[in-house]
């Protein structure tokens, strides 16, 4: 900035001008976010077409037309299916956002599950086209998690929702990186799925832009072994055995031994307190067989 008396180069943070000792005017302040806008934490998928250059050199622009509305829709259905906002189309590419407008609390699992769908939808674009490419088509994607301002950008009269934000940047470098069929996640994403999803390191890459080496994870899959149990504390990989209980659960899981066959399994009557889930998640780990015997327990 420049002192309004002499004109004279100062640098941010200085209260009196070097030159003429004249008081500087306050610096203006940053513009805070607009109204519509807040903070919150999202997931950002950038998804792209693999070699869409080379494709768009051979094809007639009519065709290229056809195959990128063909591609959109595609992925659109599978972004609405997971209630994430399609927040820009751009050539052969696409933008969602997962945790805004609406959020989710299991706004990252959607987005991987999103991206193993769409990499599917390319896969049967790829047979349907495959006369007029000669070669398949493929999608590279990459998802990361972390705090975005979300809101309207631009003037009144072209204002459109989007989100901004360091972890929107590094979405797109992730994406960049992939290869063809390929989705990388971020170590943030890989934190909070990674119960319930299969990957394989990726390493440490160095993303253009980024001050350090960035640990990357690639999505294989769906863990389909682990995801049936994953209710409350285990989902984060926690658990809370339950204790000082020992005489009460021992009374439950004994109707086991019961012979009669006119009922089948346990039930457990408990008044509602804190406590109970745990409880119940104690013979739950234990599933009773289908044996006779009704226990009524009635926690005092």
């Amino acid at each position: 900035m420049k002192c309004a008396h002499c004109q004279f180069d100062v640098s941010v943070g200085f209260a009196f001008c070097p030159g003429c000792g004249q008081k500087l005017a306050a610096a203006p302040a940053v513009p805070a976010a607009a109204p519509d806008a807040d903070r919150r934490s999202a997931t950002v998928l950038f998804a792209d077409l693999s070699g869409f250059t080379a494709i768009s050199e051979r094809l007639d622009p009519e065709d290229v037309r056809r195959l990128q509305t063909d591609l959109f829709a595609a992925l659109r259905s599978v972004i609405d299916r997971f209630d994430a906002y399609p927040e820009k189309f751009i050539g052969d590419a696409v933008v969602a956002i997962f945790g805004a407008p609406v959020a989710h609390e299991d706004d990252p699992q959607r987005a991987l599950r999103a991206a193993l769908e769409m990499h599917e939808c390319a896969a049967t674009l790829s047979e349907r086209w495959r006369d007029q490419l000669g070669g398949p088509l493929a999608l590279h994607i990459g998802i990361n998690t972390g705090r975005v301002v979300a809101g309207n950008m631009g003037t009144s009269a072209d204002a459109a929702y989007a989100v901004t934000g360091d972890a929107v940047n590094t979405a797109a470098r992730l994406q960049a990186a992939a290869d063809a069929a390929q989705t990388l996640v971020s170590q943030a994403t890989y934190q909070l799925t990674q119960r319930e999803f299969l990957f394989e390191p990726a390493g440490a890459l160095a993303l253009k832009g980024k001050a350090e080496p960035l640990q990357v994870h690639r999505l294989l899959g769906v863990d389909a072994v682990r995801q049936h149990d994953l209710r409350g504390l285990a989902a984060h990989g926690l658990e809370a055995p339950l204790i000082g209980r020992d005489s009460e659960l021992a009374h439950v899981l004994s109707a086991r031994g019961l012979d009669a066959a006119s009922t089948i399994g346990v039930s457990a009557r408990v008044r509602s307190s804190v406590g109970t889930s745990l409880k119940c998640a104690g013979t739950r780990s234990q599933p009773p067989a289908r044996k006779a015997g009704r226990v009524t327990w009635d926690r005092k």
